[in-house]
């Protein structure tokens, strides 16, 4: 009876049929989680990616042009600026559909030094597995900061280099100057006292019998633009758009 046993465990031994079935079965798990251990990392990747993007966003909302602003208290500048990317790291995340990505914890810190604000965000957060759980890895921890900084304030100083000769009382267009020929008897605004001091225009029968003087002030009474007169209202309007462009107090000197 022994014989027998030991003759069919040997024959059992040497027989190499449904080898490839055993070994198949023997190897399913592991490479079924080695398979979906290739897709976890694949989702992982993924969501660390996206989670760095929205951190990006949002220290980026911190330090925005309509955030940073000169003008307020400091501790005012910084609530601002916080609330930016709290605001929009969490706008971002609720826009996030991968339930399987959660996020640990979050930290935001707002400095101020050489007229720079600095933002700065760090995060923790968790993604759970699928197959890797399997394997005793229920999810994966990752962590990354993003920082952004203001652009400096620049200050601009403008100058003007205006020709005030003589030559700048001429009429601006041919219709000034027919005018002021007409009314004035000269083209050009170029006294600033004459014979003709008085601003008054007298006619009679159609024609002028008393001009008005040769003066700035008698072109302008008389409706004559001069050259002056354009400069002076380019330079008006120079000043009017870098009032209106400034973000910090005498941003611009004149």
């Amino acid at each position: 009876m022994m014989r027998k046993q030991a003759a069919w465990v040997r024959s059992f031994l040497r027989d190499t049929r449904g080898n490839l079935t055993v070994m198949f079965a023997l190897t399913l798990i592991p490479m079924a989680i080695a398979g979906g251990g290739m897709l976890d990392f694949a989702r992982l990747t993924k969501s660390q990616a996206t989670l760095a993007n929205i951190a990006d966003s949002a220290v980026l909302a911190g330090v925005r042009d309509d955030v940073v602003t000169a003008a307020i208290p400091w501790s005012e500048q910084k609530a601002a600026s916080e609330k930016a990317i709290k605001d929009t790291f969490a706008l971002f995340l609720a826009t996030n559909k991968d339930k399987s990505l959660t996020l640990v914890s979050d930290t935001y810190t707002v400095s101020f030094a050489n007229n720079v604000v600095t933002a700065k965000l760090c995060y923790t957060a968790k993604q759970s597995n699928s197959m890797l759980q399997f394997a005793g890895m229920k999810s994966n921890t990752f962590s990354g900061c993003s920082t952004a900084e203001s652009a400096p304030p620049t200050y601009f100083s403008v100058n003007f280099l205006v020709d005030a000769s003589g030559s700048m009382g001429i009429g601006a267009t041919a219709d000034d100057q027919a005018l002021m020929n007409q009314q004035m008897g000269c083209a050009f605004a170029c006294h600033t006292q004459d014979g003709l001091s008085s601003c008054e225009v007298k006619w009679k029968n159609g024609k002028v019998v008393q001009q008005a003087g040769r003066t700035t002030s008698c072109a302008k009474a008389i409706g004559a633009t001069t050259r002056f007169d354009v400069v002076r209202s380019a330079i008006t309007t120079v000043l009017s758009e870098a009032k209106n462009l400034q973000t910090l107090t005498d941003q611009f000197s004149y």
